[in-house]
């Protein structure tokens, strides 16, 4: 698997474990991640996620986003300009960045250590590649 950072989004490549009813399932590491669309079962894709499609929680919600990761967050960084803060999260086998607004930090209280949920719908989630 691999997890990267690029502007504006995270790239994260899986591999397809499951594909129907337009859910596609992808493994990365120990985590499955679904997106939309139907991609060939053991292909290996490449997916994009958006900083700001990502939601974080300090507690797991029932939610109609798909995926619900728990995750620490490795640091957090502030963007005084545009009154938002870059929160780099890191789980045993994914690395994943989300853009919040300071007034959600704050009211999160979110440190660096901390346990956290990072939550994105199917939706969110745009296939950028696929090989088999």
């Amino acid at each position: 698997f691999t997890s990267e950072m690029v502007e504006g989004s995270n790239y994260i490549e899986g591999t397809v474990t499951e594909s129907n009813n337009g859910i596609t399932v992808i493994r990365v590491g120990t985590h499955s991640i679904k997106t939309l669309g139907e991609y060939r079962v053991n292909s290996r894709v490449g997916i994009v996620v958006r900083l700001e499609e990502i939601l974080l929680s300090r507690e797991m919600v029932r939610t109609s986003a798909r995926n619900v990761i728990k995750a620490k967050v490795l640091e957090i960084k502030e963007e005084s300009a545009a009154y938002m803060a870059n929160v780099e999260l890191w789980t045993e086998s994914l690395h994943l960045r989300s853009k919040v607004t300071l007034e959600a930090r704050n009211e999160l209280a979110l440190k660096e250590g901390d346990q956290i949920y990072a939550i994105f719908k199917a939706t969110s989630t745009q296939v950028v590649r696929e090989e088999s």
